[in-house]
């Protein structure tokens, strides 16, 4: 949540919060009535000073506002309204300290009221202080456990922060209270879906449209989740309920059309492909990925085309080729290609248009089969072996790419591309030594790029060994990218391994607010921080976590075990 965003919602309390009276204004004297003198009393008097500093508020007086309000305070110290007052002010002038602080006297004369508790929390969250912010939100529950504004609060801090698990938990809770909220189904879907839960997603989101059956994107995430579990009949029945109401969902429709390949249902897919085609959403990447369907089925004159006009043109002089049954003869286009540089931006789109199908294996199999015809080309047979080499990868093949990208190297200078997908694949192998002959090759050709310098650096925090190397490795790549939430963990796991553990858990968890969803890695190295630290509890916490995130970590639940014997 933005501080804007927080802004607004204290300021929306302070208004509903806040409420005034009659008041004399500051620098009155005592007045007569018949004759007799009648002294203003100490509450006239704090009246007066807070209208005074609504009114230096009004005219944009705000130092003068707030000495006003200060001088309420010196006469009703236990007084709400100037306080509030000059938390929006603080907010305002987006002085977050003072504004906590005030908070604190707030809470200190009304510890009863929720709605404090939650403008507090909300304030630390802002600042950073998530800690704070949780006990803040905890304490407004524990006063009003039937009140809602708690628990969103809370759950907002958890999805903000990617305490995933600690959301799912929550929202598992409130279900528990309010088995009939379509609402509270909906966000458990949602965050089951981050953490890749898709058989909890699918029940949570079956459950909404038991509920609520007009829920529409209720409908696609039941579909998407149905296509995640292989279950590609229902996925597409369901693909097609959604599309009855949202018929121009360019993602729906992708997925749709990899559902229909996984059933091997092509003249069905070749419709929803030419559907999606013509919808004015369509792109570059769309075009692509009816190249590869058209290569599948071998229409390689139709694939060559668009090809081209998906921003791949490589690929479309190989379906050119083949189109002419020539491949291995040489091309006019064939100069163009002069590094393997450009093939490497094409095979991350060709990647990205496969992912975004969800398509199945065969598809960038058969492609894979398609570029093999070109290995004899003394043209363009390095080029086509590198694209192999890619799509071995991504078929999780790492021992048949790393053989391609041997050769590749082999037969010609040192390339940074090749090495960087040696690298992969060799970790993919649990090759470490060669993991690092080629991320050290890679280094000397640029010893700049901080995906690199972070992948060696982590290499070494693994094994235990070239801390110190390690460490500059890694304060390069941050220098290069200073908030980068995996080499803040890097980082992090480096300063574990040295020993200085205050260090290593302000960096993870800072790794773990920056990332784009729950981490199971990052979770892990957390607990064993804390552990380091000799805070079992916490560490269990974590590891916990990391294992809902990643159920299929058997040695963190025997290290679990040693600390929980089972009953």
């Amino acid at each position: 949540m933005t501080p804007r965003k927080y802004l607004y919602n204290a300021c929306l309390f302070l208004l509903l919060l806040f409420s005034t009276g009659c008041a004399h204004f500051p620098g009155q004297s005592n007045r007569v009535y018949w004759g007799k003198v009648v002294p203003i009393r100490p509450q006239g008097k704090a009246y007066a000073h807070h209208i005074a500093g609504v009114l230096y508020e009004r005219q944009g007086k705000f130092a003068e506002a707030l000495e006003s309000w200060k001088s309420v305070l010196a006469f009703a110290p236990e007084a709400h309204a100037p306080r509030l007052r000059m938390i929006r002010l603080y907010l305002t002038q987006g002085d977050l300290n003072q504004a906590i602080a005030t908070g604190e006297e707030v809470l200190r004369y009304s510890p009863e009221v929720v709605e404090f508790w939650v403008i507090q929390g909300e304030m630390k969250q802002a600042a950073g202080d998530f800690d704070g912010a949780r006990d803040c939100f905890e304490k407004a529950i524990a006063l009003k456990p039937d009140n809602m504004l708690g628990y969103s609060a809370l759950a907002d801090l958890y999805e903000k922060t990617n305490d995933l698990v600690a959301a799912i938990e929550l929202y598992e809770k409130l279900i528990q209270n309010s088995p009939d909220s379509a609402a509270l189904y909906f966000q458990l879907g949602m965050n089951l879906t981050k953490i890749n839960d898709n058989a909890g997603a699918y029940a949570a989101f079956t459950r909404v449209l038991e509920l609520e059956p007009l829920v529409t994107q209720a409908r696609l995430m039941q579909a998407i989740h149905l296509s995640n579990l292989h279950r590609f009949n229902e996925s597409k029945d369901a693909f097609y309920l959604y599309l009855a109401e949202r018929p121009n969902d360019i993602q729906a429709l992708q997925y749709l059309v990899g559902t229909m390949l996984h059933l091997r249902r092509m003249e069905e897919a070749r419709s929803i492909m030419h559907r999606l085609l013509e919808n004015q959403e369509a792109g570059a990447k769309n075009v692509l990925q009816w190249a590869l369907v058209q290569g599948l089925e071998m229409n390689f004159s139709g694939a060559a085309q668009s090809a081209l006009e998906g921003n791949a043109p490589f690929l479309a002089s190989c379906y050119g080729r083949l189109a002419n049954a020539a491949p291995n003869e040489y091309s006019g286009q064939d100069k163009v290609f002069l590094s393997l540089e450009e093939i490497e931006l094409e095979c991350s789109r060709i990647e990205d248009a496969l992912i975004s199908l969800q398509a199945p294996p065969q598809l960038a199999d058969a492609l894979c089969s398609q570029m093999a015809f070109f290995q004899e080309s003394p043209s363009i047979g390095r080029f086509t072996a590198f694209l192999q080499a890619r799509l071995l990868l991504y078929l999780k093949r790492p021992r048949e790419a790393l053989d391609l990208l041997n050769q590749i190297q082999a037969d010609g200078e040192a390339q940074k591309f090749v090495l960087y997908h040696q690298a992969i694949a060799s970790e993919a192998l649990k090759d470490m030594e060669s993991t690092e002959k080629h991320l050290l090759a890679y280094l000397l050709l640029d010893s700049q790029n901080a995906t690199m310098l972070n992948f060696l650096g982590y290499l070494y925090a693994e094994e235990n060994r070239n801390l110190g190397k390690a460490l500059k490795l890694l304060t390069l790549a941050l220098s290069l990218s200073p908030d980068d939430p995996f080499y803040l963990d890097s980082l992090g796991w480096i300063h574990y391994r040295l020993g200085n553990f205050d260090q290593a858990a302000e960096l993870v968890r800072k790794a773990i607010y920056g990332m784009e969803t729950d981490d199971a890695v990052l979770r892990r190295h957390l607990g064993d921080i804390y552990e380091a630290q000799g805070n079992t509890q916490a560490a269990l916490e974590q590891w916990r976590r990391a294992l809902r995130l990643d159920p299929a970590q058997d040695d963190l639940r025997k290290k679990m075990e040693h600390y929980q014997p089972a009953n």
